[in-house]
């Protein structure tokens, strides 16, 4: 970790790519350098490998259940849906191997597209020998899509709020627009009666002169 932090502080380029067509965080993860990896992503690295390099990576964490590897893979925005030169992905291994958890995982927290098929057309769902288990990962999967959707979708009682707050600024437009209108009427006949009282005091001035 130290080393890594010095290349941090000196600049050094964290998706510079070796060899064998990868960066420094898809080794650290492979590796299972947590820490490591975490502190890469932070620091804005990626994760760089060819799709087959890395989709071949991903089905052996899924023939081995490797939650923990899988999970820091997708906290680092790799493609997790990466597939073999099969076409088999992570989900396919974990499904044929019964690697439950891992099935689970990428079901109820992730993305992932379960519609995906390999080479034979088979999805993951295909690997589920057991008519309950698939029900139950089915069944994740749809709970998944509808938590996607009431996040998009406004709650219903903030639009009311909106459309109240929306009608009390026309009310209070509407009640200013009347006050204005009231203030112009007013000094229009203000103007009417210093013009007629100014008449009358001409007209008055002779007559009072007279009477002196």
């Amino acid at each position: 970790m130290p080393t890594v932090r010095f290349l941090i502080r000196e600049k050094v380029n964290l998706d510079k790519i070796d060899l064998t067509g990868a960066s420094p965080l898809y080794h650290a993860i492979k590796r299972g350098h947590e820490d490591i990896a975490k502190l890469l992503h932070y620091k804005g690295a990626s994760v760089h490998a060819p799709l087959e390099k890395l989709g071949s990576l991903l089905c052996i964490c899924g023939a081995k259940g490797d939650v923990k590897r899988v999970k820091l893979f997708k906290e680092c925005d790799a493609d997790i849906e990466a597939s073999d030169y099969d076409l088999r992905t992570v989900a396919h291994l974990a499904a044929a191997e019964h690697q439950l958890e891992l099935v689970k995982y990428l079901a109820s927290h992730t993305k992932f597209n379960f519609e995906l098929s390999d080479r034979w057309g088979k999805t993951p769902l295909d690997e589920l020998s057991n008519p309950k288990l698939r029900l139950e990962i089915e069944e994740l999967i749809k709970l998944r899509h509808m938590h996607v959707h009431q996040e998009k979708k406004p709650a219903k009682h903030i639009l009311e709020e909106d459309t109240i707050t929306e009608d009390a600024l026309k009310e209070e437009s509407h009640s200013d627009n009347e006050v204005d209108e009231a203030k112009e009427e007013g000094e229009k006949i203000s103007k009417i009666l210093d013009i007629a009282n100014k008449s009358n005091n001409l007209d008055n001035g002779p007559a009072n002169n007279e009477a002196k």
